[in-house]
C-alpha cells in the first residue's frame, strides 16, 4: 500500500481510523468503478473483460473480501448496503433500458439483477480458485443465453 500511494503508513492511517476504514474506502471506490462500467457496457461485458484480462480488474480481490465481510460482520454488512446499492442501481438501470419482455416490470429487472450478480460472484470465486477461464467463458455464455431467452 505504501509503495502504491507513495505515502508512509502514518500518512495513510492519518486519514482512516483503522484498517477496516481504509479497506472500506478502497471497496467503495471499487464499487463506483464497477457501477460506471456496468452503466456503460453492462455486467455481462464486465464479466467477459474479467475473463479476458483479469489483471486489469484489481477490484476482484476487494470484492471477495467484501463478500466475506458481509457474510461474517454484521456491522460491515450494514455499512456496505449503501455501497452495494450503487452497483445494484447501475445494473437495474442498464437492465431497464434493455428491450426485453422479461425486463418490462420491476420484478423482472430485480430477478435478472440478482441472477447476473450471482453469476459475477461465482465467476470471481471460481477464477480466484484457478478455474479454467475457457470453461468459465462457456458458463458465461450459458448465462447470457438464459438472460436473453427469459
Amino acid at each position: 500500500m505504501e509503495g502504491a500511494t507513495g505515502k508512509s503508513r502514518g500518512a495513510i492511517f492519518h486519514h482512516f481510523d483503522d484498517k477496516e476504514g481504509l479497506f472500506f474506502a478502497l471497496a467503495r471506490e471499487d464499487a463506483q468503478r464497477q457501477a460506471d462500467v456496468i452503466s456503460s457496457a453492462g455486467l455481462v461485458q464486465v464479466m467477459h473483460e474479467i475473463l479476458d484480462h483479469p489483471e486489469r480488474h484489481d477490484w476482484l480481490a476487494t470484492r471477495l473480501e467484501v463478500v466475506r465481510l458481509v457474510r461474517t460482520d454484521p456491522g460491515f454488512r450494514e455499512r456496505w448496503q449503501d455501497q452495494q446499492e450503487i452497483v445494484d442501481s447501475a445494473l437495474r438501470q442498464r437492465l431497464a433500458s434493455t428491450p426485453s419482455e422479461s425486463h418490462r416490470d420491476a420484478h423482472g429487472v430485480e430477478v435478472h439483477r440478482a441472477f447476473l450478480e450471482t453469476i459475477l460472484d461465482g465467476l470471481i470465486s471460481r477464477l480466484s480458485m484457478g478455474e479454467d477461464p475457457d470453461l468459465l467463458r462457456d458458463v458465461l455464455g450459458l448465462a447470457e443465453r438464459a438472460v436473453r431467452e427469459n
